[in-house]
């Protein structure tokens, strides 16, 4: 349903009513209480829109973990299933 850069498009129809919509799936950058879209949006200037947000976090690091445990884990054939 999606394309390349995370946008579809789908359809209900009930009768003789039509109802449309537009997915886009981007990324923004939230500062000085405004969201910036890293891409263009491809929308009417004052179109009315409704906006989803769902926050995308990003660890970088190393994490300690016991050697037990990842021995465990790795024996534990439930998990690839």
């Amino acid at each position: 349903m999606f394309d390349a850069q995370g946008r579809g498009k789908g359809f209900l129809s009930l009768k003789t009513n039509l109802i449309l919509v537009m997915f886009m799936r981007i990324r923004a950058v939230y500062g000085d209480e405004v969201l910036r879209p890293l891409e263009k949006l491809g929308l009417r200037e004052k179109e009315e829109i409704l906006i989803e947000i769902k926050k995308h976090r990003i660890s970088k690091g190393v994490l300690k973990v016991d050697p037990g445990l990842v021995d465990e884990v790795i024996e534990n054939e439930e998990l690839f299933e």
